[in-house]
């Protein structure tokens, strides 16, 4: 009987198991977290989150307490204080910022520079409401300008919007055009390489391949993408597998190779029945290998056990009412 646990299939009671160093305890594998190499950290969720509450309560109190600074005397209590040149209040030094290297605070507090922050974006945004089209042009009634590309006067929507309200030198029309006139002549002046002869290091595999097993790109002097179509395949797969289900590509693939075919219609995965994680579109949790018209069902039926137990009463009617009137032909 096989059974799942947050994606991981196991047959006669086995499962990808992992031993915390921390705890000591032997947990799944989705019980630690994935590092940046695509493997699993040496603790579990649980151990790592404490120890990352524990780490921060203590940095969080040695700055209160001390101020950051440990140097000071025992007995010198008003070296702890520091006098605000925007309030001209006296304060600790743990309401002030950290500048540079060592214990440099700035000289102005925290709340200060808080409140000066948001009234310099309160003044840039009132600025910004009276300026209006053009700061220049508020003077002029029908609110034109003379493009410098084509010569002509047009209205100030017909020019594009800068910082504070200002318009552009010329209109849309011929900034349009100059932008697609640099496009077409950046495109011209690359020429893409012949693939047939070329040979190329892939960077991933590190195997020495063909050119035509590159893609081709823009970015690259000889016009060819540093990793081959293979391994980005590969690779473009890994990162999918973890963004949209936090496994790993063996993971998937240990998945796969515990699941011969569908888990509902029974159907064997082949080269034209191909395997589908199926998850849990609320929680991410992966519930199954499906093939993908069953997957495709339940999403269209939007996972509901009521909607699918309506489309089975529907089918079942309409067998009986066609086997009804068979019987009476």
């Amino acid at each position: 009987m096989e059974a799942l646990y947050d994606g991981l299939v196991s047959y006669e009671g086995t499962t990808k198991m992992k031993m915390c160093t921390k705890c000591g305890l032997c947990k799944p594998i989705l019980e630690f977290h994935l590092t940046g190499g695509g493997k699993r950290e040496a603790r579990c969720k649980v151990c790592s989150s404490i120890q990352h509450k524990e780490c921060y309560k203590k940095r969080k109190d040695a700055f209160v307490l001390s101020g950051s600074c440990s140097n000071l005397g025992e007995g010198n209590t008003a070296s702890l204080f520091k006098l605000c040149t925007f309030c001209g209040l006296e304060k600790h030094l743990s309401q002030f910022h950290k500048q540079g290297i060592g214990d440099t605070r700035s000289s102005q507090c925290a709340s200060c520079i808080s409140i000066k922050t948001r009234e310099r974006y309160r003044r840039q945004k009132e600025e910004l409401a009276l300026s209006g089209p053009m700061q220049e042009d508020l003077n002029i009634l029908n609110l034109t300008k003379v493009c410098t590309k084509c010569g002509e006067e047009k209205d100030l929507l017909q020019f594009d919007v800068h910082r504070l309200g200002k318009r552009s030198a010329e209109c849309k029309a011929c900034s349009k055009i100059r932008h697609a006139a640099l496009a077409q002549k950046n495109k011209d002046s690359f020429v893409f390489p012949d693939k047939s002869g070329m040979k190329k290091v892939c960077s991933s595999c590190k195997v020495e391949k063909l050119g035509v097993e590159f893609s081709l790109s823009r970015r690259r002097s000889d016009g060819l993408d540093n990793i081959c179509k293979s391994c980005k395949s590969v690779r473009t797969r890994d990162l999918e597998c973890r963004k949209r289900y936090g496994l790993t590509k063996e993971e998937v693939d240990f998945i796969f190779s515990r699941n011969p075919c569908c888990n509902i219609c029974g159907n064997i995965f082949n080269s034209s029945v191909v395997p589908n994680l199926d998850h849990d579109h609320k929680t991410g949790k992966v519930r199954g290998v499906l093939c993908h018209l069953c997957n495709s069902a339940l999403g269209f039926l939007e996972d509901s056990p009521d909607t699918i137990r309506s489309a089975i009463e529907y089918l079942r009617a309409f067998q009986d009412r066609q086997s009804s009137s068979d019987i009476s032909a």
